[in-house]
């Protein structure tokens, strides 16, 4: 009897795994950085690199903005470098917003996304006001 009891306990542990929320993933600490002013054509831009991320996974990143507030992007690479150097070569040119999986304009709060495809995804802080602003990312 104590056989089948423990039988069916192991079942329902192992039938229920899957409905286990899984945690998200973060940065491992926080960093701080300097956005020079701008404008809609021409903006400050920082912008990190999340290696790897899985199709589907979930990633949280926690932002803070003094003197201002940031529009942050979550794009992948490959769109992200062509808009630089194009940016570079050939003057200003209007940020591809088209392209990001999140976009949000906030001075403070915690960014989710979960990308649709495995791969490099740049975290990008876009500051269009003529004004600097000091950016801090943190693990959320």
């Amino acid at each position: 009897m104590a056989a089948i009891i423990v039988a069916l306990s192991l079942g329902i542990v192992f039938a229920s795994v899957p409905y286990i929320p899984r945690p998200h993933s973060s940065l491992q600490a926080p960093e701080t950085h300097d956005i020079r002013g701008g404008t809609e054509s021409n903006p400050g831009v920082f912008a990190f690199t999340l290696q790897g991320i899985s199709a589907g996974a979930s990633f949280v990143i926690g932002v803070t903005v003094t003197n201002g507030f940031a529009t942050f992007c979550v794009i992948d690479q490959g769109s992200y470098l062509t808009w630089v150097f194009n940016n570079q070569t050939s003057g200003p040119s209007q940020f591809p917003y088209a392209s990001c999986i999140l976009r949000q304009d906030t001075s403070q709060g915690t960014l989710m996304f979960s990308p649709p495809t495995t791969g490099n995804w740049n975290m990008v802080a876009i500051n269009s006001s003529p004004s600097g602003i000091t950016v801090r990312f943190y693990p959320a």
